[in-house]
Order: C-alpha cells, then structure tokens, then sequence
C-alpha cells in the first residue's frame, strides 16, 4: 500500500485535463490532488510532500515556468520530479522547461499509456530516493547514537 499523503500534485488550470489526469493516477493505486494556485501548493506540501510534480504549462503560461522555477530551487521540493506539459508544439517551450529544471515533458494531447508510463517511471524513481534518504538518515542516527 502506498503512502497516504498525495504521490503526485497537479498543476491544471485547464479542470478536464487535471480531472483526466488526477482520476489515471488514482487508477493506477496512487494518490494525486490537482491545484490551481501558489497558496492551494503551500497547504498541500505543509501537509507532506508528493513524490511528483505535474506541470501543465497551458493556461498558466509564466506561473507555469514560475512554478518549476521555485520547485526546483526550494530545498525542500528540489529533489521531486517534475513533469511538464503542453498543447503548444514549441520546442522552445520544452527547452525551457527543461532548463528550468523539469525532468520531463509531454505533449498534449497525450496517449494515457504514455502518461501512465512517465508517471510510473518517476513515481518508481521517487519511492527508490525516499527509501536511499531514509536508509541514510537512520546510519546517521544510529551513528551518533553509538558515538
């Protein structure tokens, strides 16, 4: 059984494609919630942090780029994948979301196999990091405690 705070957070100002996305991930057994604001993405990661982004950078334009921006720089979120997409067939777009720190990026509209398998590659990706932190937080406490 997976953790019970949300593995994937969605950033969809577009509702049907949030919904779409929200209701495949929860098919496949893990918990996703879509936000449309900055103060909605504070109260979820004050509640615990997901093992993946996703970034629809339609209908957001900037605060999309802002977002994987301000993820990718915070201590906290830095480490979480973060999957950007778009109906906009620019390339420039996909750059830029890659240099501001997405992981991946796909293209709407999308085959849901496609989605589904990106999102299991990262989610698989996050669990293995989790567990790698956690292990090397208890050396550390076991550590100090024998010292």
């Amino acid at each position: 059984m997976h953790q019970k705070s949300p593995n994937v957070l969605i950033m969809a100002r577009d509702t049907l494609v949030g919904s779409v996305i929200e209701h495949r991930v929860r098919l496949m057994g893990w918990e996703a919630i879509c936000f449309t604001s900055n103060d909605e993405l504070d109260l979820l990661l004050a509640a615990g942090l997901p093992q993946l982004f996703v970034v629809d950078l339609d209908d957001s334009g900037a605060m999309g780029l802002n977002l994987v921006e301000r993820l990718t720089t915070d201590e906290r979120t830095s480490r979480i994948p973060i999957l950007c997409m778009s109906a906009d067939g620019d390339l420039n777009l996909a750059e830029l979301a890659f240099r501001t720190g997405a992981k991946d990026f796909l293209l709407v509209p999308f085959d849901i196999l496609l989605l589904q398998q990106k999102i299991e590659k990262w989610l698989r990706q996050g669990t293995a990091t989790l567990k790698s932190d956690q292990a090397k937080q208890d050396t550390s406490e076991l550590v100090v405690a024998t010292a």
